[in-house]
């Protein structure tokens, strides 16, 4: 008998696979080029002020909300013992598309159900951190 699946599941996966473009847009939008934008005004004008542009510069509201809720689990799961194998199978599998789940497990060193349960575990500490349960 299969496992039931919440509402929420399909979507957390997209925004899992969304993140690295996401991930892209925010630090697009927080990164000052070198010169900062320097501009000479012209008499009577005033000077720009870029680098408070850019720090007023955001994401749409729900696409902060599932960037937020992605860094803050990256960062929760580094601190685990298993962190850095949970990490390396969430960036193969849904950042990187580069590995199936069994293929990703077979990298990291663990069985395909401990990938498995890697996986789960991350999916749902991103829907806890978002409030969808």
């Amino acid at each position: 008998m299969s496992k039931p699946r919440y509402r929420w599941w399909g979507y957390v996966r997209q925004v899992l696979y969304a993140y690295p473009e996401i991930k892209a847009q925010y630090d697009a939008l927080h990164t000052v080029g070198a010169t900062g934008g320097i501009v000479v005004p012209s008499r009577g004008e005033r000077a720009p002020r870029v680098t408070e542009n850019v720090a007023l510069r955001e994401l749409p509201a729900q696409e902060q909300r599932e960037y937020d809720a992605v860094t803050h689990v990256i960062d929760a799961t580094g601190g685990l013992a298993t962190g850095d194998a949970r990490l390396a199978v969430v960036e193969m599998v849904f950042f990187r598309r580069t590995h199936t789940l069994q293929g990703a497990a077979g990298v990291v060193g663990y069985s395909y159900e401990q990938a498995r349960n890697f996986q789960g575990g991350f999916i749902i500490d991103v829907a806890r951190f978002m409030g969808l349960f």
